[in-house]
């Protein structure tokens, strides 16, 4: 699940492809810009064989890999964005974001016959920090409809740390990517229609990650404020 250099340009390459077609569209049609807010339920994915700064090493040698579920618990998700609708349908936003997942301790897990055990000395808390740059498409157009489904791209780079009350914190740079779906529904329209609030299902997957980043299934919702001049 973890990727190098190779997987974070394929990433950004993927990014401009998507956005490429959006810049086309803004030299025809008038720009919405779009602030959201969201928050998440954080579902670590995968395996793991290692935290920020802490590998799961065994025997001075044998590295383990943990089933996501024995390593950590659910988690939140929060996040802000600032974009622009360029056309009808098309969206791109930059913006923050935020997960926190809660590490258990002990970790435990049986393989074959033998049982692995990490554990620590105070309860460590996962923290993610990133900056993000994401392009959407959206089935219909809101504005008309009142409604419409999602479905985008988006790349992640930040910081991985793991924090305990007293000890020293262990971090790291790293890079995601996730697929976001979603569906947002109008729930008012100011005088004139030059703006509007939409109540949003806003969902995330990341599929691609580097280093000890933990891939989150994110499912949550949040409120957009779009917006002419």
């Amino acid at each position: 699940m973890f990727f190098g250099k190779q997987a974070a340009m394929l990433a950004l390459a993927l990014v401009v492809v998507a956005i490429a077609p959006a810049q086309a569209i803004q030299r025809v049609s008038a720009r919405t810009g779009v602030i959201e807010v969201r928050f998440g339920y954080a579902m670590p994915l995968g395996e793991y064989d290692g935290l920020p700064g802490i590998d799961f090493i065994f025997d001075e040698s044998e590295l383990i890999a943990f089933d996501a579920e024995r390593v950590f618990d659910d988690g939140i998700g929060l996040g802000f964005t600032y974009g622009q609708m360029l056309g009808n349908h098309w969206r791109v936003s930059v913006g923050f974001d935020f997960a926190q997942n809660k590490v258990k301790n002990p970790i435990i897990q049986q393989i074959g016959d033998y049982q692995y055990s990490v554990s620590f000395p105070d309860d460590p808390t996962y923290k993610q920090y990133d900056l993000s740059l994401r392009a959407a498409y959206a089935l219909t157009d809101v504005h008309q409809a009142g409604w419409s489904p999602f479905v985008g791209v988006g790349v992640l780079t930040g910081l991985s740390a793991i924090t305990s009350p007293g000890y020293e914190t262990d971090s790291e740079f790293d890079f995601g990517m996730s697929l976001d779906f979603g569906l947002d529904v109008k729930l008012w329209e100011a005088s004139g229609g030059r703006s509007f609030v939409a109540l949003s299902s806003i969902n995330s997957w990341n599929f691609l990650v580097t280093g000890e980043r933990v891939s989150h299934l994110q499912i949550g919702g949040g409120v957009k404020y779009f917006f002419r001049p």
